[in-house]
């Protein structure tokens, strides 16, 4: 038992000299590296060559897509490899030692800028550390908040896809100092490696479709040698759950509330309070969208054409409203009933309409009734006048009554008539009611099959595809 603590107790002393001694080498070694070392000079061979930076961008998360200032943030890490010769070393004489980190302001760094950067640090805030292998290779990998530009394009919203880009590169120097190159090594024209995507992680509100890069070599008045740049771009499909079951699909409920408008009765004062509260509704509803879409975005966006498009329909239905309860209360003191529209709203288009027309069937039948009773009443005014004639000179307080109820007899008559042209009225109103009902279900389906059709296809073919791409990636 005493041996084997010992024997414990020797080994971690040993192993205690020998991080000691490997603490002391590493110190030695960074202070022999950096003595007399000029960050600011270019780690080239000569004066005119350039330094080749193998460079790719890793991203990591997309935090938020501000659609009302066209911004775009994300979280990536900047991965630079490069070579300076000056920090090369032999790892015998360091105890083999092949790897050392010191902080990345104690070297020379290619630091490239973000050039459509929309908030921030155009350059990297935190550079960390780097790490450098015994031959002089140099690996850098600094995380980077960027918040750069992105155009946002809203005429399908909220079926939309975005393609933001990040345009990396040089700022002060040219391709004849500086350039980019792929991290494999293979040189392109204008080509480069793709964003690396493997530690990604996903977005709630966007899904991401598709990225790439390409290289740019831009020339300017002032320097002989182009500027090099990489510009990645990432191809983003808004998920549109959230936004259909609270706007559209709410919306779709109100165009079909604006058909039912026209089968209420007019009788109450229902028609026009309802048709009223639908279009605060929708102007609501449309001021939603208006926050979130940019002023300066070019075109209307689909869901605003569509609420737009509801409004027409709501604002159309209060003003035909008002015209057909203008019909329902007219009166034959006011108006007469033209022969056309006598014969349109009560001959020819009850006929296309079963319901109406029972309806129309009892509407003449009573008033047939209500001519026979006429015609029976004028019989016996008829006969009360032979009777009257008859008897006048014999009874005058009986000529006196027959008269009375002669007069009775015209004003109930001229009642019956007077209560059957509002019956009319009435009809024409009611008729037209059901006619606007199925020219407005009709509206409302075509107008909701126009406008989200097309797209809802487009969509379902993005997403489909996009699953494909996944599926190939996970098997392969």
């Amino acid at each position: 038992m005493y041996l084997g603590t010992a024997f414990y107790r020797k080994c971690c002393w040993i192993a205690v000299i020998c991080l000691c001694g490997y603490a002391d080498g590493a110190r030695d070694l960074v202070t022999k590296l950096l003595d007399g070392y000029q960050r600011g000079v270019r780690p080239a061979s000569g004066f005119n060559e350039s330094v080749d930076v193998r460079f790719r961008l890793v991203l990591n998360e997309l935090i938020d897509v501000d659609e009302v200032s066209q911004k775009i943030e994300t979280k990536t890490w900047l991965h630079h490899r490069w070579t300076d010769l000056r920090l090369k070393w032999n790892p015998d004489h360091y105890d083999g030692l092949q790897l050392i980190r010191i902080p990345a302001e104690k070297i020379w760094l290619p630091f490239f800028v973000l050039y459509n950067n929309a908030d921030g640090d155009f350059t990297i805030s935190n550079p960390r550390q780097v790490k450098i292998f015994y031959n002089g290779t140099i690996e850098w990998f600094p995380p980077a908040m960027y918040r750069s530009f992105c155009e946002i394009e809203v005429a399908n919203f909220p079926f939309d896809t975005q393609n933001c880009t990040m345009k990396i590169g040089p700022w002060t120097r040219g391709m004849d100092l500086l350039d980019m190159v792929n991290m494999d090594g293979k040189i392109t024209d204008h080509i480069c490696e793709e964003p690396d995507i493997s530690d990604y992680s996903s977005n709630g509100e966007w899904r991401l479709l598709s990225t790439g890069c390409y290289k740019h070599y831009l020339e300017y008045d002032c320097c002989v040698e182009p500027y090099v740049d990489m510009t990645y771009h990432f191809v983003i499909q808004r998920r549109p759950m959230y936004l259909l079951m609270s706007i559209m699909i709410p919306t779709m409920l109100f165009a079909a509330l604006t058909s039912a408008v026209f089968y209420l009765p007019s009788d109450g004062a229902e028609k026009m309070t309802l048709s009223v509260s639908l279009l605060l509704t929708l102007v609501l509803f449309l001021l939603v969208i208006v926050d979130t879409i940019p002023s300066t975005a070019n075109g209307v966006p689909l869901l605003g054409s569509y609420i737009l498009f509801t409004m027409i329909l709501v604002t159309l239905s209060i003003i035909i409203t008002i015209f057909d309860l203008n019909l329902h209360y007219r009166t034959p003191s006011t108006h007469t009933m033209p022969p056309w529209l006598r014969k349109t709203f009560i001959t020819i288009l009850p006929r296309k309409l079963l319901r109406i027309s029972i309806k129309l069937f009892d509407t003449h039948h009573s008033a047939a009734d209500r001519k026979v009773d006429s015609r029976y009443v004028s019989e016996i005014s008829g006969r009360n006048s032979a009777v009257e004639q008859s008897a006048y000179m014999k009874n005058p307080d009986s000529r006196k009554a027959m008269n009375e109820l002669a007069t009775v007899a015209k004003r109930f008559e001229s009642q019956e008539t007077a209560t059957e042209k509002e019956t009319e009225w009435k009809y024409v109103a009611m008729v037209l009611d059901r006619c606007l009902l199925q020219v407005f279900v009709l509206a409302c389906t075509l107008g909701t099959v126009v406008v989200f059709a097309k797209r809802l296809i487009e969509f379902n073919y993005e997403d489909e595809k996009f699953k494909n791409a996944t599926m190939a990636n996970d098997i392969f």
